[in-house]
């Protein structure tokens, strides 16, 4: 199927629109099934028996109990996404092929056609990662799930003092 030229992709741009993805699809998806899981049991034919034991486990709690394992949960897969996007930005120190300047790049590719894609023939490629950005992807993604918060001291929007 032949589609409409991309239009030009800026490096910011393509970082949103990533940023947006890891957000939806990885983040909010894995709060979502893991909290699933641990609420109503495991799915599938064949589920990994821990699912089942960490199910049990969970409708033995206090509510509050609950409310401390889904945060601790909502902590920790945060952290392996921002820990993640820290190794795109090439943020960790050292080259990952040792001894050759080296390091991992994030693109956007867009095509011409669904047979452009299939032979791996982008009409544009934009990298995003934050080796070239003036901001990093762990950055970004850690302002999209934790919006900055009003200083209390302060008054919102015409409310307060």
């Amino acid at each position: 199927m032949e589609t409409q030229p991309a239009p030009q992709i800026s490096p910011e741009h393509a970082a949103s629109i990533f940023i947006s993805w890891v957000v939806d699809r990885a983040y909010v998806g894995a709060l979502q099934s893991t909290a699933s899981m641990l609420s109503n049991g495991p799915t599938g034919r064949h589920p990994p028996p821990e699912t089942a034991t960490l199910h049990r486990w969970f409708s033995t709690l206090q509510s509050s109990d609950k409310q401390l394992v889904l945060a601790s949960l909502k902590v920790a897969i945060e952290s392996a996404i921002f820990g993640l996007l820290v190794i795109l930005d090439g943020k960790t120190g050292g080259w990952p092929v040792a001894d050759h300047a080296s390091d991992f790049a994030t693109y956007v590719q867009t095509y011409p056609s669904d047979a452009a894609w299939a032979s791996n023939s982008p009409s544009q490629a934009v990298r995003f990662d934050g080796s070239l950005r003036p901001i990093d992807l762990h950055d970004l993604f850690i302002d999209a799930v934790r919006p900055p918060q009003p200083d209390p001291g302060s008054s919102v929007a015409g409310l307060g003092a």
